[in-house]
């Protein structure tokens, strides 16, 4: 059995809008209104890059590896406020996409005068400041069974900041874990069209939807990893073994792994 190595660019986009109705008429820190400013919410994720490689920003309509929220999925908008005396206040927005790709959350988003920053994160959870929210990331391990859109995507941690313009709250998310992506190449003469991958230890990478073969597992960064396999090979089982090393795992980076049965 051949293994080769391969590195991808892997970009996305996302541009998700709509919290609350309101103008785009221009405001400044001393024309907010009383209560504050309501605002709607645009987010982008940041590529992955090849190990290696600085990310550059560089974003394509790569649709075949976006990360795609799916109704139902919750980010969270973690606002910190900050008075000239006394402690930091903070608020923490549950944010919710719907079938049609609209979220919504679960108060309005008011932004307010003074010292204020935005940390986004996903997946969601329910934290009351920033120690918490680093706790929070700091311990996230990926799920082992990402087999399900689901499954897959709860694992896909990111963060990143918030700035305001005008009526917007624009947040760029950066992957926090590492990916690989395994290409396994069946014989062209096997009986089995669509051979199924059987996996070990619980570790089940996502099949990717219309690529045959293709499968995707998020991992952490840093730590080093196994993934084991095999598919139906004429008469018995072609196994096959994936050891990504610590130094080969980065966050937002990712390696794909070609595998065939010669």
């Amino acid at each position: 059995m051949k293994q080769y190595r391969l590195f991808m660019l892997l970009a996305s986009v996302f541009l998700l809008a709509g919290l609350n109705s309101c103008s785009h008429e221009e405001f400044s820190e001393s024309t907010l209104p009383e209560k504050g400013l309501s605002l709607s919410l645009n987010v982008i994720s940041d590529s992955y890059a090849p190990t290696g490689v600085e990310n550059t920003g560089t974003r394509t309509s790569e649709e075949d590896y976006t990360t795609r929220f799916t109704s139902g999925d919750r980010i969270g908008i973690l606002q910190i406020i900050t008075p000239d005396n006394g402690e930091k206040q903070y608020k923490n927005y549950c944010c919710t996409v719907d079938d049609d790709g609209n979220w919504s959350s679960d108060q309005p988003l008011i932004h307010q005068s003074g010292n204020v920053s935005y940390i986004a994160y996903y997946p969601y959870q329910k934290v009351n400041n920033e120690a918490e929210l680093n706790a929070y990331l700091a311990n996230f391990t990926p799920l082992q069974d990402q087999s399900t859109p689901e499954g897959y995507t709860n694992s896909d941690l990111m963060k990143g900041e918030g700035i305001v313009s005008n009526t917007t709250l624009t947040v760029t998310l950066q992957h926090l874990m590492a990916l690989i992506v395994v290409e396994v190449q069946y014989p062209s003469d096997l009986a089995e069209t669509s051979p199924v991958v059987s996996w070990e230890d619980g570790k089940i990478p996502y099949p990717v939807v219309g690529q045959e073969g293709v499968f995707r597992y998020l991992v952490k960064p840093n730590v080093a990893i196994s993934l084991e396999g095999g598919y139906p090979y004429y008469s018995g089982t072609q196994k096959f073994k994936i050891q990504a090393e610590v130094s080969e795992l980065l966050p937002a980076q990712y390696l794909l792994y070609k595998v065939d049965a010669e």
